[in-house]
């Protein structure tokens, strides 16, 4: 069995020395540095990563994916900038992808270019419009952007794609945050924990709005939910010390 093919069954592991071996051999091997890369990423060791995919793009620049991993590596480990550059070198080599075009939309939202991350969440959608998970992407951005109708207008794209979809319904409970209304928000999220009853962020969401209408025994079950499911839960444990 092949490294890719151990990498396909997450066997991280066992991966690891089929492509090692495989670089002791041809040191410039594209597809081997990019499967250690994939190793070494999935083992989260990011800089280790970055490496690989370097020596990779070093060999052939027109490989595209792995111009895109190493734009996934340098977002990880904070170099935004050199991020945006190989997720660009990647979108020049193949625009059709729209992982790269979501993923530099990222970078450019952590640069603080929130219009940059629009087009290019924009972008990842208008290649996958039928894929819910695109629009609620964009809506979450145009939140941000100050776009509050767009916004909801993704959203419901999302749920009529797939009416269970919980990222819409999470986005849909955030606008009516903004709008003041902490009952349809806590109405949202409670429709939503019958398709995700174990969504940490939902609960805490919940215990949130609870707690800002006044009904802090709801808000105390909520966040014991919350700490069962993620007893390091930092902003719950704060939450629920105002509260005792």
């Amino acid at each position: 069995m092949t490294g890719f093919a151990k990498l396909r069954l997450n066997l991280v592991a066992e991966a690891k020395p089929h492509f090692e071996a495989a670089l002791r051999l041809q040191p410039d091997d594209v597809r081997a540095l990019s499967g250690l890369g994939d190793v070494y990423t999935r083992l989260g060791q990011h800089e280790a990563a970055r490496d690989c995919f370097s020596r990779a793009v070093a060999v052939d620049p027109k490989h595209a994916p792995a111009q895109y991993n190493l734009g996934n590596a340098l977002r990880l480990l904070g170099q935004l900038e050199e991020a945006e550059s190989a997720y660009r070198k990647a979108i020049s080599l193949a625009p059709d992808q729209p992982d790269t075009h979501k993923n530099l939309g990222l970078a450019l939202f952590a640069q603080g270019d929130v219009a940059g991350a629009v087009d290019q969440f924009e972008a990842a959608l208008a290649l996958e419009d039928h894929v819910p998970q695109r629009h609620a992407d964009l809506g979450y951005v145009l939140i941000d952007a100050g776009e509050p109708q767009r916004a909801e207008a993704e959203f419901r794209a999302a749920l009529a794609i797939d009416p269970s979809f919980v990222p819409a319904m999470f986005g849909m409970a955030l606008l009516c945050e903004q709008r003041g209304d902490l009952s349809r928000a806590t109405e949202l999220l409670q429709d939503a924990l019958r398709f995700a009853p174990n969504d940490v962020n939902l609960h805490y969401y919940l215990a949130r709005y609870a707690v800002q209408r006044g009904d802090p025994a709801t808000a105390k079950s909520e966040l014991d939910t919350v700490l069962t499911l993620d007893p390091d839960h930092a902003d719950a444990r704060r939450l629920r010390a105002t509260i005792d």
